[in-house]
């Protein structure tokens, strides 16, 4: 049996995003007893070459596509000519008995139809977003709705002849059965596990309390609540805390503006954190805060978790499925709600206390259990 993974983002020697796919490709590596390779898909212009991390074989395929999502899967026919060329040439072989597992609609699901139809192999499309057929992808805006109409009619049929439809939560499947509703037959939950050899408490916190924030700044992660929720703590004359914000993007100026417009204390903004360097940042605050809207899941919750630091979230979103009754009131505000948030914060800086990680989500355990569905369907 061989294992191959598609994915249009992977770890590499400069960038860390998608770790999560490198521990889960290497779970699985590890549990099959196999070796399989990545296919990382990159825009023709792309200098990337093929690349070994930890251990895990990294292929890259470019493929020629518009820019900016417009008419994704334009050249697929083009695309696939080259695909079969290059697994070719890369000496990858599949057969029956293979597994290929890709990641996002597209580029993924045109090229799981394509090997499908050859070789009839076993086919896994796993969905990583609440937006699972990618529409507000892009930057062209112009014609969004005439290609929106365009991607819903050319992917139902692609997403209809996988054999499995994989979604980080049950909201993820949801919103695919709302597009429809014959896919629920054949899908299932993988919950994004934690490595707990990366991820892992380190010991007693320091007096001060701290708070973390680590996401892109995007509205609909809304930092912005959170820092409202810390404004009402400046204005209650509670100010014995610090919080930190890791990330870049879009509404971080908008964030950095409103601290400094409305004077509010103890506030850091980082750009970075080495992903290395991840576990001891959230073995270092008492509580993560993400307030985000529009979350499959979250990994930054799970791996705040996984140090027993215990997050506040947002209700109706991913992470909200791991939690017990009683953990959903403590750890769950409603959206935007920032003078709750505030009154949670306070109830955790004076109570000081932490969430011990659900084994369950340690990712050998999410593996073991994913592949066990694969072997027995």
């Amino acid at each position: 049996m061989s294992y191959l993974i598609f994915t249009s983002f992977f770890p590499n020697k400069s960038s860390f995003v998608g770790s999560y796919l490198l521990d889960q490709a290497k779970e699985i590596e590890k549990q099959i007893d196999t070796k399989l390779s990545v296919i990382v898909f990159e825009n023709l212009w792309s200098k990337s070459e093929d690349y070994f991390i930890e251990g895990i074989q990294c292929y890259v395929f470019k493929k020629i596509d518009f820019p900016s999502f417009f008419l994704p899967g334009f050249f697929q026919k083009i695309n696939d000519f080259r695909f079969f060329k290059f697994l070719k040439s890369k000496n990858i072989k599949i057969d029956k008995s293979s597994i290929v597992h890709g990641h996002i609609n597209y580029p993924s699901a045109p090229f799981l139809v394509c090997l499908k139809k050859k070789f009839n192999c076993k086919t896994i499309l796993q969905h990583h977003g609440l937006d699972v057929l990618q529409f507000d992808t892009g930057r062209i805006k112009l014609f969004k709705k005439i290609r929106n109409k365009i991607i819903k009619n050319r992917f139902i049929n692609s997403l209809n002849f996988i054999d499995f439809q994989i979604g980080v939560s049950q909201k993820v499947i949801g919103n695919l059965s709302e597009i429809d509703s014959t896919i629920k037959n054949n899908s299932y939950v993988l919950y994004n596990g934690i490595d707990h050899t990366k991820f892992y408490p380190l010991g007693k916190k320091s007096n001060s309390f701290k708070i973390g924030c680590v996401a892109n700044f995007w509205k609909l992660k809304d930092q912005i609540t959170l820092i409202k929720a810390l404004e009402v703590l400046a204005k209650n004359n509670i100010t014995d805390w610090q919080c930190e914000f890791v990330g870049t993007g879009p509404t971080k100026q908008k964030c950095l503006d409103y601290v400094k417009s409305n004077n509010i204390p103890n506030i850091l903004f980082t750009n970075k954190i080495s992903h290395n360097n991840l576990n001891r940042f959230y073995n270092e605050i008492d509580i993560f805060v993400l307030p985000s809207y529009y979350e499959a899941l979250g990994c930054v919750y799970l791996e705040s978790w996984a140090t027993n630091t215990p997050f506040l979230a947002v209700r109706n979103q991913g992470i909200e499925e791991l939690l017990n009754e009683e953990q959903k009131q403590k750890y769950l505000i409603e959206k935007e709600d920032y003078q709750s948030l505030a009154q949670k914060i306070i109830s955790f800086k004076n109570n000081n206390e932490s969430l011990y990680f659900n084994s369950d989500y340690k990712i050998k355990n999410t593996i073991s259990n994913f592949l066990l569905f694969l072997k027995n369907n």
